[in-house]
């Protein structure tokens, strides 16, 4: 079975490093963004998938972004803490399962709304 969970935490350490280098050396707003609008969706939907607390209460930290680097590493680091050493997420396009998917999609009861990129802007306190 594919591990939903863990590529959508290796996806997060990833935006999450992406994020905190942008913080760091170009300090492209329009990339600060992006990255913050991304981590957040991300969170979103994985903290539906997981059925443990404490990493429920992480991913609601990180749908709650800070805006200072210091506070993102840390998180990124407590993310990394949890996420298994080697997820096996290297799946090749024959190998998807779209029923097992939906099923997923079912069991974690993922709305099927989609938000505009001004709408998840306003939820993040981005944009007010």
């Amino acid at each position: 079975m594919y591990d939903y969970e863990c590529y959508q935490k290796e996806q997060l350490i990833k935006e999450l490093l992406l994020l905190e280098n942008h913080y760091v050396t170009n300090k492209c707003p329009h990339c600060i963004r992006k990255h913050t609008l991304t981590v957040i969706a991300l969170a979103e939907e994985t903290i539906k998938m997981t059925p443990h607390d404490r990493e429920k209460q992480l991913f609601r930290e990180l749908i709650n972004l800070p805006g200072n680097v210091e506070e993102i590493r840390k998180l990124r680091l407590r993310l990394t803490d949890t996420t298994p050493v080697k997820c096996d997420i290297m799946v090749k396009k024959e190998d998807l399962d779209i029923e097992e998917a939906r099923k997923a999609i079912r069991k974690w009861k993922i709305p099927m709304k989609t938000h505009s990129a001004q709408e998840l802007m306003e939820m993040s306190g981005i944009m007010r």
